[in-house]
């Protein structure tokens, strides 16, 4: 396991947009579980741009792979799963950037025996069964609102708005050159009683500092 986390720290927390692919889906799926397999964040940092990647929308291909996968690095409250086989859900809150593919995707992943499946909202006030929330840029005018309704309960948030860790959100993704990075806040996962494995928190990357 040691081995892995060196791994995983070394991948740094970003990954290259520049491939392509033509079958999304069984790709995006080969990534996620392929990763399963190998227990290993970083191989899916360093693999998901050939993986998963198409021309259309390699960026949201990359963060649909890292979503899946992030489950496997943090730890809920006792109180959040009623049974250990309820599933993890993923929310999308507004306009769906992933499409169809990641539902599919997911059909055979598994974290510690809990499968994943994905929810798609149009009110922050349906969140409350969710696990981990993306909320999609569709949201922007009104994700401070958003983000005060989930602010202290046990739901793992991101996006990609430049102020969502302002704001109270938990996971900003952004743009690092030709990468895709992202930056925790340590006060969020506070506040949501969720917590996350050292070397995730490792790999968080600020822009507002020099790398």
């Amino acid at each position: 396991m040691e081995d892995h986390l060196q791994s995983l720290a070394r991948a740094g927390g970003s990954q290259s947009l520049s491939d392509t692919s033509e079958t999304t889906g069984r790709r995006l799926q080969a990534a996620i579980i392929g990763g399963t397999r190998r227990a290993l964040l970083g191989g899916l940092l360093r693999a998901c741009a050939s993986a998963v990647a198409q021309p259309s929308a390699p960026e949201n291909n990359i963060k649909a792979a890292f979503l899946a996968k992030l489950s496997q690095y943090l730890e809920w409250p006792a109180a959040v799963f009623t049974s250990p086989e309820q599933p993890i859900i993923i929310g999308i809150l507004g306009d769906d950037p992933f499409g169809p593919e990641f539902d599919a995707s997911l059909r055979a992943f598994k974290v510690a025996g809990r499968s994943l499946m994905v929810r798609r909202l149009r009110r922050v006030e349906d969140a409350g069964g969710c696990q981990l929330l993306h909320i999609s840029r569709s949201e922007d005018m009104r994700l401070k609102p958003i983000l005060a309704t989930l602010q202290g309960k046990p739901i793992f948030t991101t996006g990609d708005h430049d102020d969502f860790l302002k704001l109270g959100g938990t996971l900003r993704f952004w743009r690092k050159g030709e990468s895709v990075a992202f930056h925790i806040s340590h006060d969020a996962l506070r506040e949501s009683r969720i917590t996350a494995h050292p070397r995730l928190l490792q790999l968080s990357n600020n822009p507002a500092k020099p790398q």
